[in-house]
């Protein structure tokens, strides 16, 4: 009679299976060499109720203002800095950090995606579909200026 194998017993590693495993530790190439991160500048900044995280050459949408500086190609600044980090320095406002700023080129105004809200009654010819675009200014992020 032919010997039945115990499908519960562990299989048993032969040595040629063992040496290939440590072969291929001592053989794996070696992992690159991490480069030192550059620190990176980056804020918390409050406009028009929302806040934004940026950093140095960042696009950004903020909402439309009134400001003078509104073309395509102006400066817009915002001055009420919640939160500034150079990678060395960490300054947090109380509630806005005094004397610092975000610059940056508006680079065009568009419409951002379609919002649509249903008004639903349970009454006969009783629901309404409405839907808005709004408008924003896309930013591109060109300094973060401490106090």
């Amino acid at each position: 009679m032919a010997e039945h194998e115990n499908k519960d017993a562990p299989a048993e590693e032969t040595p040629a299976e063992e040496t290939k495993s440590e072969n291929a530790e001592d053989n794996a190439p070696a992992a690159p060499e991490k480069k030192e991160e550059q620190p990176t500048t980056f804020a918390v900044f409050s406009d028009r109720g929302r806040q934004y995280h940026v950093s140095k050459g960042d696009t950004i949408n903020v909402d439309v203002s009134d400001d003078e500086n509104a073309a395509e190609g102006g400066t817009l600044e915002f001055d009420k800095v919640l939160y500034l980090h150079d990678g060395e320095k960490i300054e947090v406002g109380t509630p806005y950090i005094k004397g610092a700023k975000v610059s940056g080129v508006l680079q065009s105004v568009e419409r951002g995606p379609k919002v649509i809200t249903v008004k639903y009654r349970r009454r006969k010819d009783s629901k309404q579909k409405i839907g808005h675009r709004d408008w924003h200014f896309v930013l591109k992020v060109t300094d973060i200026v401490r106090a």
